[in-house]
């Protein structure tokens, strides 16, 4: 018999919810009045019944999902109602439901470092006016945007992320289309391009610049834990009567 989103869900529910008191214990001291084993419970809910994945992830080992959800809580992330863009993507590959940061939630980790005035990501299409220098003062950009009806990923050339600590101090990296691309095919060491890279592609090229500004200042331990965790299978001490599955732990990536 297929499954229905009601069987994968309670599934899912049933062991989180054994877990539930350590999963909450994980959630980063700042954001643990809103990042709750509950609530990324009913996100998924959701996104059983009305994503464009839903069939996908309902074919997913419970364990699989159970273990993304730990992830998000690991990260204090949502994965969303399906609507949008989410903090993490949660991508079925076949039986096993995998998770991939996103653009969001790259930002909300800068973000809750504490350390930029601002900070933020965007992307140069044909036809906008971009310019970008260095003087004595730092680094210096202007991107105004103009033609509104090609923006579309075709006519995409560049993506910048730009960030002002609280010192002051300017950090800007540019990179075009080819070198994205070039980066994104060698970090996935030969495999097919993943959904959220053929999906989402100015989404993750936002995050791939961003995370190269944010690398100039020392990283939360959530950043470092899921550039670690990006790009691989991340199944987390996720425990069932039928099994024991373990792949990296917070303590694995990051002592």
């Amino acid at each position: 018999m297929a499954s229905t989103s009601v069987d994968t869900y309670s599934a899912v529910k049933a062991l989180v919810m054994k877990s539930e008191s350590n999963l909450s214990k994980l959630v980063p001291d700042e954001v643990k009045d809103q990042i709750k084993p509950a609530l990324i419970l009913d996100q998924l809910h959701h996104q059983l019944k009305n994503s464009k994945n839903a069939e996908k992830l309902m074919a997913c080992e419970p364990a699989t999902i159970a273990a993304a959800i730990k992830y998000c809580c690991q990260m204090g992330l949502e994965p969303g109602w399906g609507n949008g863009t989410p903090d993490v993507y949660l991508i079925p590959y076949g039986k096993d439901c995998q998770t991939q940061l996103s653009y969001a939630g790259e930002l909300k980790l800068a973000r809750r470092q504490g350390k930029f005035k601002n900070v933020y990501s965007d992307v140069v299409y044909s036809g906008d006016e971009f310019e970008a220098w260095n003087d004595m003062t730092g680094q210096h950009f202007k991107h105004k945007k103009v033609g509104f009806e090609n923006r579309t990923t075709e006519n995409i050339v560049a993506v910048y992320a730009a960030a002002l600590t609280n010192e002051g101090d300017p950090y800007l990296e540019i990179m075009t289309v080819e070198q994205i691309d070039m980066l994104e095919k060698k970090t996935r060491k030969g495999q097919s391009q993943s959904p959220a890279w053929r999906d989402w592609w100015d989404q993750m090229a936002r995050k791939t610049v961003l995370r190269r500004v944010i690398k100039n200042l020392p990283q939360s331990r959530e950043q470092s834990l899921a550039e670690s965790l990006d790009n691989q299978s991340n199944i987390i001490d996720v425990e069932t009567k039928e099994q024991n599955v373990k792949q990296l732990t917070t303590k694995d990536v990051i002592g």
